[in-house]
């Protein structure tokens, strides 16, 4: 996996001032390559262009394509679009200093590449939404659907009712009454 992952190392010592275009395609073999990553597969292209200043570099990510996610209301897999732009500022100094922001990075200035493969990861989950469901109910597995409805009835159902809130009931009827 580690010659698979240079794709995402820019090699920026060697280029002139100006604009580069660079283009990846994320797709299974991208999470794989990653130890720590919670998604599976999908399908999305990353276009990024990146601005090489005298003392700085300016990344623009241009993401989109489909995240393949598990519903989390049936349970089957269905794909998430998601699109976005985001902006990494990357200087260089002589000491790091990383509390500056966290879309500004600080490089020492001997480095000549830079690793854009784990900000890829991190701006498509944040594109992705906190409750993966389909966007239609209807789009869900139904037999799945139909089972979670008769569950939630029988345990609404099969509740006991506490007692002391039948109390407070009846002394609210009273109360209502007079």
């Amino acid at each position: 996996m580690k010659g698979y992952w240079k794709q995402f190392m820019i090699p920026f010592k060697g280029l002139k001032e100006g604009k580069h275009e660079f283009r990846f395609k994320i797709d299974e073999m991208f999470f794989e390559a990653l130890d720590y990553s919670t998604l599976e597969n999908g399908n999305v292209q990353v276009l990024l262009e990146m601005d090489k200043k005298t003392n700085m570099l300016v990344f623009n990510f241009n993401i989109g394509g489909t995240i393949r996610l598990k519903c989390d209301r049936c349970l089957e897999e269905y794909d998430q679009p998601v699109e976005g732009q985001y902006m990494l500022i990357v200087k260089f100094s002589e000491r790091e200093n990383n509390d500056l922001s966290e879309d500004i990075v600080i490089l020492p200035d001997d480095a000549h590449e830079f690793d854009v493969g784990h900000y890829i990861y991190e701006y498509i989950s944040l594109l992705l939404p906190i409750k993966h469901v389909h966007e239609h109910e209807s789009d869900c597995n139904q037999d799945m659907i139909t089972k979670l409805n008769i569950e939630s009835n029988e345990n609404l159902s099969s509740e006991k009712i506490d007692e002391r809130w039948k109390a407070l009931e009846e002394i609210r009827n009273k109360m209502n009454n007079n």
